[in-house]
């Protein structure tokens, strides 16, 4: 085809309605336009910017962004842009009507990578989330999770922007429990997600520096955390004895757990309705995805969505590999952990890691905990944990970690190495980052912080068995 026949093409099928002002034609940008042309609400806060936006603040920077870039095209890339090819900016903004977004995951089992997501998420997922956690225009979410993350944009954002509910960002780049907690007391925020080491430290402040003060202060922190509708944690598992606690500060109001994926959206969810969610449990299967374990009720989780790109991993049924383990019983669904890294094969046993990490949380001197497999000639894994204490002055051996998980633990569960460090440094999403630790943390020379437990040996420290 020639240049002047395609040329000829694209000006006999370019839309007449066209120009600077026009907005392209997207569900969610049409959404924004109806808001703005009826509410003079502020849509959008930044609290440590100072900025703030209504609706039609952020359509107008939409028109600002694309107008922008495309002054930066030339004539081909615009004629390939109308004839709906697919064109790629700096290899990182894939246009067209197939791929709407790229995101890049963090890398906590393996190295980054850019996730191609289907221009139709943008849609999909925020009227998904609306109708699981019951969102109203009314509603205001704070907002501590970075936007470049699946969480941060796909359930924080994107949702409460698409109701016509307010968004608050606060503390994105570093996250103040503190500051939280006033934030909170002061009033107006009716919907909170994060993810598990937000959870984990907001009810460390609650504890060290809240549950002490009188009882008319106390009641206005108490009374504003019951007062937001609707809490919710991804990311990650949730531990068990963190979920204990909210659950009872709120009243019998669970967190809300999910599961989902970067490629997709939610796969597992919990809702406003599940006052009975079963222990450790993620949810249940969110309408319109299509599930399988390789095991029957328990293997690795296989996922089928209209939402995934052909592009990304699929095996010869379509189902997409998740790299999870997870099981199910009854309606509700289990996540174990990632196949990689945490689920640990010792003496013949398979052994997941969050669960073991759950009952650490629950000691009243952890603060954090990351537990992993190390290759051994005798187990083929031994059970290793990196411990962070509350109270950093103090010691831990491994004989006294092991007694007191005894009553909630299987012996083979046991911990059999253990290292008390500073810190367990984590991704941009809040994640440890297990695989890279792993190494670091119980390296295969040994190191002399690692404390070993023999039978009917005493505990000592040095390398690995």
């Amino acid at each position: 085809m020639s240049d002047q026949h395609r040329l000829g093409i694209a000006s006999a099928s370019r839309p007449k309605h066209v120009g600077p002002t026009i907005l392209p034609q997207f569900s969610l940008l049409s959404r924004l336009l109806r808001l703005a042309c009826k509410e003079t609400k502020i849509a959008i806060t930044d609290r440590p910017c100072g900025i703030s936006a209504t609706h039609m603040q952020l359509i107008s920077d939409v028109l600002h962004v694309r107008n922008h870039l495309i002054s930066k095209l030339g004539p081909e890339v615009r004629e390939a842009l109308v004839l709906q090819e697919e064109v790629y900016i700096n290899l990182l903004a894939p246009a067209g009507y197939e791929a709407g977004l790229v995101i890049y995951t963090s890398g906590t089992t393996g190295p980054p990578k850019a996730v191609v997501i289907r221009r139709s998420y943008l849609n999909e997922v925020p009227l998904e989330l609306e109708d699981l956690y019951e969102l109203r225009k009314d509603d205001c979410i704070l907002h501590c999770l970075p936007v470049h993350h699946v969480t941060g944009i796909g359930a924080n954002l994107l949702p409460f922007l698409f109701v016509g509910a307010s968004i608050e960002f606060f503390g994105c780049q570093r996250f103040d429990a503190g500051q939280v907690w006033e934030r909170w007391r002061q009033g107006g925020i009716t919907a909170f997600s994060g993810v598990p080491t937000q959870f984990v430290r907001l009810m460390q402040f609650y504890d060290e520096h809240i549950a002490s003060l009188p009882p008319i202060q106390l009641a206005e922190y108490v009374e504003a955390v019951n007062a937001i509708r609707f809490m919710a944690s991804g990311s990650a598992g949730l531990p068990a004895v963190i979920q204990t606690k909210w659950t009872s500060l709120r009243r019998g109001r669970p967190i809300l757990t999910r599961y989902g994926t970067t490629e997709f959206g939610a796969v597992f969810a919990a809702t406003p309705n599940d006052v009975d969610l079963p222990y450790g449990a993620v949810g249940k299967l969110v309408a319109g995805v299509d599930v399988k374990l390789t095991g029957g009720d328990e293997g690795e989780i296989l996922v089928r969505s209209h939402l995934l790109l052909d592009r990304n991993a699929r095996d010869a049924d379509g189902y997409f590999q998740s790299g999870d383990i997870g099981a199910r019983k009854g309606d509700y669904y289990f996540v174990l952990g990632r196949a990689s890294i945490d689920i640990i094969k010792s003496g013949g046993y398979k052994i997941a890691a969050p669960d073991i990490e759950r009952e650490m949380y629950g000691l009243p001197y952890v603060f954090e905990a990351m537990v992993v497999g190390i290759d051994d000639l005798e187990y083929g894994q031994r059970v290793a944990a990196a411990v962070v204490l509350q109270d950093q002055t103090k010691t831990l051996d491994i004989k006294r970690l092991r007694d007191d998980l005894r009553s909630s633990l299987a012996p083979y569960k046991l911990p059999t190495l253990l290292r008390i460090v500073p810190f367990l440094p984590k991704t941009s999403t809040g994640k440890i980052a297990k695989k890279v630790l792993r190494d670091q943390m119980f390296p295969p020379e040994g190191h002399p912080d690692v404390q070993v437990f023999r039978k009917r040996l005493t505990a000592s420290a040095g390398s690995r068995l």
